[in-house]
Formats: C-alpha cells, sequence, structure tokens
C-alpha cells in the first residue's frame, strides 16, 4: 500500500496491497478496498464501505460481468457515505459526494458533484 502524509485507517479496515491514498486521507471503521484503487487528497470513506468489489450473478442475467479488476480512481476531496458499494471500473471527480448506502455499478463515471 501506499499511503500519503495524514492518513487515517480504522478499525477492520482491509485494503489490497495495490492500494494509492492519496494525503490526508480518512478510511472508516470496516471498510474494504479491492485491488487497483486509488483514493486522491483530502478524502474520507465512511464506515462500512466497499471500493472496486467484482459484480456478481445468480446465473440469470444476460449482461456479460467484469471478471477482472479495473482501476477505480476517486478524485480528490470525494467523501464516500456508510455502507456504499463501489464496483471495479469507477471513476469519480473531485470533490463527488456518493450519499450513504448508495451502490455505484462497475465502469461508471461520476464527475458531477453530487449523487
Amino acid at each position: 500500500m501506499q499511503k500519503g502524509e495524514g492518513c487515517q485507517i480504522g478499525v477492520n479496515a482491509s485494503l489490497s496491497p495495490d492500494t494509492v491514498l492519496g494525503n490526508r486521507v480518512a478510511i472508516g471503521n470496516n471498510v474494504t478496498i479491492y485491488p487497483k484503487v486509488t483514493i486522491g487528497d483530502d478524502c474520507r470513506i465512511l464506515d462500512g464501505a466497499v471500493i472496486g468489489r467484482l459484480p456478481m450473478s445468480t446465473g440469470n442475467t444476460t449482461l456479460p460481468l467484469t471478471t477482472e479488476y479495473l482501476p477505480v480512481q476517486i478524485g480528490p476531496g470525494c467523501v464516500i457515505g456508510c455502507n456504499s458499494v463501489l464496483y471495479t471500473g469507477v471513476i469519480l471527480g473531485e470533490r463527488v459526494l456518493i450519499c450513504d448506502l448508495c451502490m455505484i455499478r462497475e465502469n461508471s463515471d461520476a464527475l458531477a458533484s453530487r449523487i
């Protein structure tokens, strides 16, 4: 893991070894960060969030599922709410707010300031 200055990581947080954290990133308790995730400066990832997850299926979907981890980029100043899930391949711009319990599906871009 590459960690910038002034980062805080909560209890039971699980970060992939290739995770890149910018400066002053705050990771809450029970957060899971999968491979290929980069988090910009001054971001807050609140309790229970899951970042970079692979999609799953019960076998009844016709959509092809991503089976390998794609880069996830979280821009500077973003806030990821409690128990939110960001799938693999997500790109967030600067100062994006992902509210509590939100789910952003794979290969999505969110460049607006609020979702």
